[in-house]
């Protein structure tokens, strides 16, 4: 129990503990600040990000739904213990949940610029005025928009959600890239992204660099090298490993508690005047010539039109319609031929008001939250579409024919919608374009409709991401509609099987997106699949030889890349991790008994029982008449408010009891454990600091020693501060033994810094090597161009023959001028590599001179002991 200052600053220090960037124990309070559940893989990847202060940036790849929120979030708290100027853009539809996700979970303090228009609330800013370090969230579109605002700022860390957007950087123009380097120069970047490959190799190129310039030498070197190279994938990823990491759903799926995914791909037929329309479409996109696209190719229109048909005749209405107005502007007689022809298929699709996927989707409804009743699973259905038209037509549809709550979201409004959504408690559906598709999180219903087919593989798994992730407490139904007739949803499927056997190669995606296609009864195969409860059956469409089509291709992509990019979470990386949560818990559980025994030191004067004591907070500045807040020890106590570490009464005692200068010199009588010996002596306590830039470290050290002369170590100094005090009585300490103390500390600093110096130099190995690598590619590219030059020129010799004069003294010409600039190339050839040397150790020293550390000591405490 603890009795006097000393004892309860030491027990402070220990809660907080040391501290440097990439520790584990450091997260711990974190965990109890937020009270949010601990998973190893986002612990893994928080520390990993956190562990080398000198790479530029990480990026946090962990597919849809495992929490990249929670990681990034769990960064951040680090960064702000160093009083970090930290930015974080999101998208608008997102940054509500951010924000609330910083200030209720992790007790952060923020600046949000948005937009929106907001009322002040006391948990965050809307202005930067007075701003010197912490939190500040904003979207794509605000920083964008007010660049200068936020150029006024050395921003230390920026972290930048949904940011596949940078995959092209350095590939060709990248704006948003562009603005938010200019902002944020030389922050540390941290990228969040699910989906880190949407083409090819090239995306990797665009996301390191963004963070790194250095790390790849240029594009054309990079793509010739690695651009479907297979046999190179093993450099890659070792060239890529320390800036990136990523978990998939069924790594962790016994840990998180991860649902699984039903997915039903219905196939439904079109009316008789859906498929004239169809037809007539079909014999206008053939046409050679057409007005209103004189320069779109065939297979591009197709997709356009058949498409928007796909998705509803109302959306294709609106398209044609738009058609139709621009041809009579024309008003030449071909335009007015082709409006007529439009105007045709106009009237066809305005006289469609019903059609077979809306029959479908109602019963389809009807039938999923019957079943869901019956099994307690909250009635709440997702339903998305590619464009606002088809949402305008769905909802007038379902609000007629169903009692369903349905709410609109399409990201022109406000998050509203969809909050009323989430806390209904009555049927309701959502309908969603794919600006639903960012980070927002829907767990709260398990009924997913894709109503049409997105036109890219990423918006398909976000779009069912929103509600299948970690919170999601049941499996979630995903409903897919196919027409076997439409040219659309045939292309859209097949490219979905190629582009996702592609990317489980390369990224390794684990959850399907899509299924076989099933015919017949919805009803039934809705009740199949959910009341059977068993894997949905994989009933092949008529499409069969998709698979056949791809066989090769696929085969060889899975012989190739035995080395796959971005599949850093291996059985090695499990193994050592797996424990993380435990290990979080357990900590956890010892640094809140560390914190309720110094409550009931700081606030012993206040507790009313065992458990509970009363005292005022802010709240009362207001209404100072009110009675104080009871606040309680016990987590399971639900009638008081709880003591935790981010209540006002912890933040108060932590200001109180961490002011050291209040800690005067004081005499500790010890009750003896039985073992250690009776004894008196000395204790110091010091803080020690190393630090650069991002980086800092810090120690506390004891430094003890008897009255016989004989030192302590620093555990022998905490094993000592534990025991139980008698008596506590202030006196002076000489300034002869306080000497004594600092000297012995001065020659234990080097043997206490060296980890820490040795860390440094490890740190700083991952970027010079990159430095020196790029430096090699560049000398065997001068080599390559000189080989390509003496190939060309044997291929021209090779040519004996002539067909006339004229064509041998180009030929002969051609070699000269040749041979002439590979001449000059050997010559240069020397002195170019030595430029390259001399700019390499340049950089080499220049990131030295960076990364320069420095140290600092800070006295805390030093007190006399007397155990008995």
């Amino acid at each position: 129990m603890i009795n006097n200052n000393i004892q309860a600053f030491y027990k402070l220090n220990k809660c907080q503990g040391d501290f440097s960037l990439g520790r584990l124990e450091n997260l711990v309070p974190q965990y109890l600040k937020s009270n949010i559940e601990v998973f190893s893989h986002q612990v893994y990847a928080s520390l990993l990000a956190l562990s080398n202060p000198c790479i530029k940036g990480f990026i946090l790849t962990d597919e849809a739904g495992l929490g990249k929120t929670i990681e990034a979030s769990l960064i951040a708290s680090q960064y702000l213990i160093m009083k970090s100027k930290i930015l974080v853009v999101v998208p608008q539809p997102t940054i509500d949940d951010w924000l609330i996700n910083f200030i209720r979970r992790f007790n952060m303090f923020c600046t949000i610029l948005d937009n929106r228009e907001r009322t002040q609330g006391s948990e965050y800013k809307l202005s930067l005025d007075g701003y010197e370090n912490g939190v500040v969230l904003t979207t794509y579109d605000y920083i964008t928009a007010n660049i200068d605002l936020f150029k006024q700022f050395e921003w230390n860390v920026c972290i930048l959600d949904e940011a596949h957007r940078f995959r092209t950087y350095k590939i060709k123009e990248n704006k948003t890239a562009d603005l938010i380097l200019e902002v944020t120069p030389n922050a540390k970047k941290i990228l969040l992204t699910a989906t880190p490959i949407q083409k090819n190799e090239d995306d990797v190129f665009g996301l390191i660099s963004f963070i790194d310039e250095e790390v790849f030498p240029d594009y054309d070197t990079f793509h010739k090298r690695y651009f479907r190279k297979p046999e190179n994938y093993g450099e890659l990823s070792g060239i890529i490993e320390p800036y990136i990491f990523r978990t998939l759903r069924e790594e962790v799926r016994a840990e998180t508690k991860l649902t699984e995914r039903q997915i039903l791909t219905q196939i439904y037929e079109m009316t008789e005047k859906e498929q004239e329309l169809y037809n007539l479409l079909e014999k206008y996109i053939a046409k050679n010539e057409k007005v209103a696209f004189p320069e779109m190719e065939q297979y591009e229109l197709s997709l356009m039109l058949f498409g928007m048909l796909s998705s509803s005749p109302y959306a294709l209405s609106k398209t044609l319609a738009g058609i139709f107005t621009r041809l009579n502007k024309h008003a030449t007689e071909e335009s007015l031929d082709e409006a007529r022809e439009i105007h045709k298929m106009l009237n066809l699709a305005t006289s469609i008001t019903s059609n077979n996927k809306d029959t479908m989707l109602l019963k389809a409804i009807e039938k999923t939250f019957a079943i869901f009743q019956k099994k307690g699973i909250l009635k709440k259905c997702v339903i998305f579409t590619q464009n606002t038209q088809t949402q305008e037509h769905l909802q007038k549809f379902l609000s007629l024919n169903t009692q369903n709550e349905i709410y609109i979201f399409n990201g022109t409004t406000t998050n509203e919608p969809t909050r009323k959504f989430l806390l209904s408690k009555n049927p309701s559906i959502l309908i969603s374009t794919d600006k639903g598709n960012d980070s927002l999180n829907w767990q709260e219903a398990a009924f997913v409709v894709n109503y049409d087919f997105p036109q890219v593989l990423l918006d398909m798994e976000q779009r069912i991401s929103r509600c299948h992730r970690i919170g999601q407490k049941t499996d979630v139904f995903v409903l897919n509609f196919i027409c076997p007739n439409n040219f659309y949803d045939v292309r859209m499927y097949e490219l979905f099987y190629k582009r996702i056997n592609i990317s489980s190669s390369i990224v390794g995606a684990s959850d399907n997106i899509i299924s076989g296609a099933e015919k017949g009864d919805i009803e039934k195969n809705i009740t199949d699949m959910l009341e059977n409860v068993r894997k949905s059956k994989q009933v092949q469409l008529d499409f069969a030889d998709i698979h056949e089509e791809f066989k090769t291709e696929l085969e060889q992509i899975s012989v190739q890349a035995n080395t796959t990019l971005f599949k850093t979470f291996n059985k090695g990386l499990v193994e050592k991790t797996k424990n993380m949560g435990y290990i979080i818990q357990q900590k956890a559980k010892e640094l809140r008994e560390l914190t309720n025994e110094l409550a009931r030191y700081f606030y012993k004067d206040s507790f009313v029982s065992e458990n509970v004591f009363e005292t005022t907070v802010r709240w009362h500045n207001k209404n100072p008449y009110a009675p104080p807040f009871k606040f309680t020890l016990d987590p399971d106590d639900k009638e008081n408010r709880p003591f935790t570490l981010s209540s006002e009464p912890f933040d108060r005692m932590v200001s109180s009891l961490s002011s050291s200068f209040n800690l005067e010199p004081q005499k500790l009588v010890l009750k003896s454990d039985g073992d250690l010996p009776k004894m008196k002596g000395y204790i110091s306590c010091t803080s020690v600091n190393l630090y650069s830039q991002l980086s800092r470290s810090e120690k506390t050290e004891y430094v003890g020693i008897t009255e016989n002369g004989e030192f302590l170590t620093s555990e022998d100094c905490e094993k000592i501060l534990e025991l139980e005090c008698k008596e506590t009585e202030k006196m002076k300490i000489s300034e002869e033994i306080q000497a004594k103390l600092k000297t012995e500390l001065e020659n234990r600093l080097p043997k206490i810094l060296e980890p820490l110096y040795k860390q440094i130099e490890e740190n700083k190995s991952t970027p010079i090597a990159r430095i020196k690598f790029n430096a090699e590619l560049q000398k065997s590219k001068l080599a390559r161009e000189i080989k390509d030059i003496e190939r060309e020129i044997g291929k021209l010799k090779s040519n004996l023959e002539a067909d006339t004069y004229a064509s041998q003294l180009a030929r002969n010409q051609k070699i000269n001028e040749l041979s002439e600039k590979m001449f000059e190339m050997k010559d240069n050839e020397f002195l170019e590599k030595m430029k390259i040397n001399r700019q390499t150790e340049s950089k080499i020293q220049e990131f030295h001179s960076q990364h320069r550390t420095n140290t600092s000591q800070y006295p805390k405490f030093v007190v006399y002991f007397e155990i008995k």
